[in-house]
């Protein structure tokens, strides 16, 4: 009985309830062999745990990791964009040493708060914007996109001036420097009439007449004839006069 005890499959063992396990038990007590007693109690030990498996509560089961917050898109896209802007007819500038100072009268600034107004300082630009105007246009802008000079951002900034001006006030990154204009217009306007002086180098007095003649309006057209006419009499007034 013993040898074929030991023969049974684990799987035909473990098909058994609590008779099996008594009958094991008792089987036990009663081996003499050591390998009978080790397979004895290894397959009683296996019984008492799946005893013990099937009537302990069940476990809670695990809960699901919470949902990854889903991205929030960020956009960089300044809220101005998408708010159209009138320009400024009236402003004035003038200049230190050290300072370039805009002045920029604003109908309606009175009822607007400071966080409506917003001054962008680059090196070679700026952009003031103000939004929320009590009359139209109920949005300004100035925008110079390159200035008559460079400037330090970090130290320019703008003042209210109650009751409606504002302010721009820019410190020069060159001390001394003077600029021609508040933006580059001068700069360009030069850089044109040099530009024009070293192309009309060598050309005789007929040819510049006659670039000036076709450059001109027409008030001005009308000017370089008459001139023109008082001089050729002119001239031939004086080879008569030889």
């Amino acid at each position: 009985r013993k040898a074929s005890l030991i023969a049974l499959p684990a799987a035909a063992v473990s098909m058994v309830g609590t008779a099996v396990e008594s009958e094991l038990a008792l089987l036990l007590r009663h081996a003499k062999r050591d390998v009978s007693q080790e397979l004895l109690q290894g397959e009683l030990d296996r019984i008492k745990r799946e005893k013990l498996s099937s009537s302990a509560p069940a476990a809670p089961q695990p809960r699901p990791p919470p949902a990854a917050p889903q991205p929030v898109k960020v956009t960089t896209e300044t809220p101005s964009t998408s708010i159209r802007f009138g320009s400024f007819s009236r402003y004035s500038w003038d200049q230190s040493a050290k300072w370039v100072k805009v002045y920029l009268t604003v109908d309606g600034l009175e009822g607007v708060c400071d966080e409506k107004i917003s001054a962008i300082f680059e090196d070679e630009a700026l952009r003031l914007e103000i939004v929320g105007l009590g009359v139209m246009p109920h949005n300004r802008r100035l925008a110079l996109s390159v200035l008559g000079g460079r400037v330090l951002p970090d130290d320019c900034r703008w003042i209210r001036k109650p009751p409606d001006t504002i302010l721009l006030k820019m410190r020069k990154a060159t001390d001394g420097e003077e600029w021609a204009s508040l933006d580059n217009s001068a700069a360009k306007k030069a850089k044109e009439h040099q530009e024009k002086v070293e192309a009309n180098k060598g050309k005789s007095t007929a040819e510049l007449l006659s670039q000036m003649y076709a450059e001109a309006d027409e008030d001005g057209k009308a000017a370089l004839s008459k001139a023109w006419e008082e001089g050729r009499e002119k001239r031939e007034a004086k080879k008569k006069g030889l």
